[in-house]
């Protein structure tokens, strides 16, 4: 729903897939059946893949924390000129045009998905004169160019961070400039209502779940945008 609600209103991506090793394979010939054409990068294929170049400190965090498979995996098998991090857990509710005017532009920033918590950064060790993007969150997230491995390894060891990929991409990003897109149009649910003029709900809290939130929502935008 994440990818295909994005690609009813712009089309004119390559579509990445990096499964994290929890889909079955009807799972994934299902996620093919909908996304013809898509690159779908299995955990064991990027496992395969990684096991000879990452070092064993990087290779372990990896393999304890699956989420910075979307620092670490993204970046090693992409080959674009612009990146976009699209996370399961959103549905697209209107045309994300700050995103596709930025697909479309030679602008080199970063845009993201503010969170509604100011300090997102999780590392204790902030190296002098860093200045961290603000409400940073890399559930959605656009960024120029791709981030080589060894700046990725050199991050993660110096800020002392081994968990997740948002705060690895929060300092590699730093030096940047970014654009934090308007909260209540990229809205992040954590309970309660909507805002009328959202374009995107991010779905990050379990209550997603209470009264069907989440998969209410999702019908009426497969009923509207994807039949």
């Amino acid at each position: 729903v994440a990818v295909k609600s994005f690609l009813h209103f712009y089309d004119k991506v390559k579509v990445v897939i990096h499964e994290d090793g929890s889909l079955s394979e009807a799972d994934l010939s299902r996620i093919q059946d909908h996304l013809p054409g898509a690159r779908l990068i299995s955990r064991k294929k990027a496992n395969s893949a990684l096991l000879t170049v990452l070092p064993e400190d990087i290779a372990r965090a990896r393999a304890e924390h699956v989420l910075l498979m979307k620092v670490i995996d993204f970046n090693y098998f992409s080959t674009a000129d612009k990146i976009i991090l699209l996370d399961s857990d959103i549905v697209f509710t209107g045309k994300p045009d700050e995103a596709i005017d930025w697909l479309e532009s030679d602008i080199n920033q970063t845009f993201y998905n503010p969170d509604p918590l100011k300090n997102t950064f999780r590392a204790n060790n902030v190296p002098e004169g860093v200045v961290l993007p603000d409400n940073f969150n890399s559930g959605f997230l656009g960024y120029f160019g791709v981030i080589r491995l060894e700046n990725i390894i050199s991050a993660i060891r110096t800020i002392d961070y081994f968990l997740e990929d948002q705060t690895v991409y929060a300092f590699l990003l730093a030096s940047s400039k970014t654009q934090a897109l308007d909260p209540k149009r990229y809205f992040i649910f954590e309970g309660g209502a909507i805002p009328s003029n959202a374009k995107m709900v991010h779905f990050i809290s379990p209550n997603r779940f209470t009264g069907h939130v989440y998969i209410r929502l999702a019908k009426k935008i497969c009923k509207q945008f994807l039949s």
